[in-house]
């Protein structure tokens, strides 16, 4: 049976933030866009780009169905952590999820259940907004 110590997810907006660009009229901000290109793609944070804008971070309604581990990862005794990179939708779905920092043999057992989870959006002046957000898993497979 699998031993599960955490299964965490963090969102990419904390609030409030500073600044909001919602243009690229600013060339710092065209700048900042093309480095940071996993940022959703109306939001670019950037000093001085946009007026104080009010956000709230996203919450987990429900975390989803926790899956088992592989009989491979339970013979490995596997330990360690898995990081997804996804964008949260303003209706509270993940997707576009890639693999940031990989556990095999679980990896793909893992990517599968982001699948399942629900969320409350990340929130700009009330308003449901898409954002990145990370999920981590931290695994401890045992036989």
């Amino acid at each position: 049976m699998a031993a599960w110590r955490r299964a965490r997810v963090e969102g990419g907006v904390r609030g409030p933030l500073p600044c909001l660009s919602l243009t690229t009229m600013n060339p710092l901000c065209s700048r900042i866009r093309s480095v940071v290109s996993w940022l959703p793609p109306l939001f670019v944070l950037a000093s001085g780009c946009a007026a104080q804008k009010n956000i709230s971070p996203p919450h987990p309604f429900d975390t989803g169905a926790v899956p088992e581990c592989t009989q491979e990862a339970k013979e490995q005794r596997l330990q360690g952590t898995a990081v997804f990179r996804c964008m949260l939708t303003a209706m509270g779905e993940l997707r576009d999820c890639v693999v940031a920092q990989p556990l095999p043999p679980m990896t793909e057992v893992l990517l599968a259940s982001t699948r399942n989870r629900r969320f409350e959006p990340a929130r700009l002046d009330g308003k449901p907004i898409e954002t990145s957000y990370k999920v981590t898993f931290t695994l401890n497979c045992k036989p």
